[in-house]
């Protein structure tokens, strides 16, 4: 979660940051000319325009591709089933039925990334918590399907 969190909050901040007295020190270091290189001395309307766009693009898209894994599994699963009657042995019928392990650690640290950086930039950027609400409700939805569908018991 944490370092989702920096990749995705904070970094974008960086990156786009123009903080003088920083880079004075960082010129010394191996990051020269990587952070703190960009337009905006601070988060003025200018950089909610410029930089918020990506945010709300991040935002929006994520959830989809996050759970595309869990939308393909479906049909995977039913031709897995479909495919059991032509098993030889009990383990290949057994393995056919039992679906793959549900990833609750990673989904859950999904969310709270979801949920950190929609509170950080929301103050500014108020469109991302209806973004993050529908997010949240689409990611609801195929969690649950495929946990009661395709996945093993946790």
């Amino acid at each position: 979660f944490i370092a989702q969190f920096i990749n995705t909050g904070l970094l974008l901040i960086f990156v786009n940051a123009k903080w003088q007295k920083l880079t004075e020190y960082i010129d010394k270091t191996a990051l020269a000319g990587r952070i703190l290189q960009g337009d905006y001395m601070d988060l003025a309307p200018v950089w909610y325009q410029d930089v918020g766009r990506s945010m709300i693009l991040t935002m929006g898209l994520s959830p989809i591709f996050r759970n595309a894994t869990s939308l393909a599994s479906f049909p995977y699963m039913k031709f897995k089933r479909w495919r059991a009657p032509k098993a030889l042995t009990q383990k290949q019928l057994n393995e056919s039925y039992q679906g793959p392990e549900f990833g609750l650690a990673l989904r859950y640290g999904e969310t709270l990334n979801a949920v950190f950086v929609t509170m950080l930039y929301s103050g500014g950027i108020p469109v991302l918590l209806p973004i993050a609400a529908v997010g949240f409700s689409f990611q609801y939805l195929t969690h649950k399907m495929e946990l009661l569908k395709v996945s093993r018991e946790p």
